[in-house]
């Protein structure tokens, strides 16, 4: 019988890409036009294959992500491959926008001058937002789309199934997904960070002539860019080689824990935003600041406490994953 742990490692590689209720019928046709390429071979050779020829057999069915993408739904702007990721990217980007969007119309519905005639109209035009988002977002990924030959190619020809990990002893996945998203979100988060201390309106919207970020944002600009930066560059390691390893788990580990570092410096500031200089009146707006910092710390209180236990929780999961190894590798000796 023909050995098959390549295969097996193949085929291991192409499942969590595929569509879920599906799995199981197309890792059966894609296992049995494999082995009839691997007969004929066999045949025409007149002799078993040897390890690099079953290698040369499987890497012309494509990279397990190109061999996935096959069975994807058909898009017209954006393909199978791309399409998941733009799915996941818009919701996150709706939501973001929304509660964003949503936040800067009820400040400036208690800042004008009649707040309660002002929060009906602020609210109806919070959904205004959908739109250019989604523009946006599906402009980044069509383009992407069409530079995409070049990357299927890359994938297509520059990739060894030898380097595919052993059935039964990989470490687990990183999601494509969440590494996609991390960059995108990242990389755009740096650009707006930078924009914002030379435009305010950024960050405030339209509330920016009436209030101001606290100097704690001033105090904490760098050390939260590098923190987005480190947390990019660690995605970008992720989306080229998702399975994890013992120093990549260490290094999200320390990221981690110096997000957590910052956000307990942002927490301990106690003030956000402050009254904008040159404001007419600022008494009549003082009430408003107060509030905004009062909704400001709850806020970082809950992300951080939310943060702590995912911290925590993956500490543990670390430590429980070195105790099996540890534990496996006893029981070989």
């Amino acid at each position: 019988m023909k050995p098959v742990g390549l295969l097996e490692r193949y085929l291991q590689a192409v499942k969590p890409l595929l569509p879920r209720k599906a799995q199981d019928d197309i890792l059966r046709e894609l296992s049995e036009n494999i082995r009839c390429r691997m007969d004929e071979r066999e045949a025409d050779l007149g002799r078993p294959l040897s390890a690099a020829e079953q290698e040369e057999i499987i890497k012309e069915h494509g990279h397990p992500v190109v061999v996935a993408a096959r069975y994807g739904r058909t898009q017209y702007l954006i393909g199978p491959a791309v399409f998941p990721f733009y799915w996941l990217i818009l919701r996150i980007a709706v939501v973001g926008a929304l509660i964003v969007r949503l936040v800067v119309e009820v400040v400036m519905a208690l800042l004008s001058p009649d707040p309660a005639h002002a929060i009906l109209p602020a609210l109806l035009a919070v959904p205004s937002v959908l739109i250019p988002v989604f523009f946006w977002v599906t402009a980044v990924f069509a383009a992407f789309e069409l530079c995409s030959s070049f990357f299927t190619w890359k994938w297509k020809n520059c990739w060894s199934p030898s380097s595919l990990p052993v059935v039964g002893t990989h470490s687990p996945a990183v999601s494509r997904a969440e590494s996609v998203a991390q960059i995108l979100f990242g990389a755009a988060f740096i650009v707006w960070w930078q924009a914002v201390p030379h435009a305010p309106f950024l960050l405030l919207g339209p509330a920016a002539s009436i209030i101001a970020p606290a100097p704690i944002w001033t105090d904490l600009h760098w050390p939260i860019l590098l923190l987005i930066a480190a947390g990019v560059a660690q995605a970008c390691v992720d989306l080229a080689r998702p399975q994890q390893t013992k120093w990549r788990a260490k290094i999200r580990l320390a990221i981690q824990a110096a997000g957590l570092i910052v956000l307990c410096l942002v927490l301990r500031a106690g003030v956000w935003v402050v009254m904008a200089p040159g404001v007419q009146d600022p008494a009549r707006f003082s009430g408003v600041v107060e509030v905004l910092n009062q909704i400001l710390f709850y806020c970082f209180l809950v992300g951080l406490i939310i943060e702590s236990v995912r911290f925590i929780w993956r500490c543990l999961r670390q430590f429980q994953a070195h105790t099996a190894i540890h534990a496996a590798a006893l029981a070989r000796d």
